[in-house]
């Protein structure tokens, strides 16, 4: 398996792109999300920068997005806990490939490749094989991981 380097991000850096995304809008969404007791108050100022990013910075549409993002994660707690290395994740490691490409598109999307290595459809195991991509994308949500943030 290959091994990568976790690193820290700077926010500045999300700043000085061309996104419009201020300091002051993260501040916004950060005081909103202290008047939400069901949510989570350890999101990070990356996570709700990426966020804001992704709904073209419109606040109620983040706002929902965060919502719901967190809901589903309570909800569907099969997927989204436990998140360690067992027995179950191995053995889809040893049947699927997930591997982040060094290298990103022209537009600097990460590309995460993968295949099955196993083609057997018994073999398949659909929820730990999901478990397994969000494990390996929630990686490069808190640290720049080399391939995949």
């Amino acid at each position: 398996m290959n091994s990568y380097v976790a690193r820290s991000f700077p926010l500045e850096e999300e700043y000085k792109k061309p996104t419009g995304i201020t300091p002051q809008d993260i501040a916004r969404l950060r005081k909103w999300l202290a008047t939400q007791p069901h949510l989570p108050q350890h999101i990070t100022d990356l996570d709700l920068i990426l966020s804001f990013h992704s709904c073209k910075r419109c606040m109620e549409t983040t706002k929902k997005l965060l919502d719901t993002h967190y809901t589903m994660k309570t909800n569907f707690d099969a997927i989204f806990k436990n998140r360690i290395v067992d027995d179950k994740i191995e053995l889809v490691l040893k049947r699927v490939l997930l591997n982040p490409l060094p290298t990103r598109t022209k537009d600097g999307d990460a590309i995460l490749y993968t295949r099955l290595l196993d083609t057997d459809p018994k073999n398949y195991l659909f929820q730990e094989s999901l478990r397994a991509v969000l494990m390996l994308l929630g990686c490069g949500n808190t640290k720049k991981v080399h391939g995949l943030a």
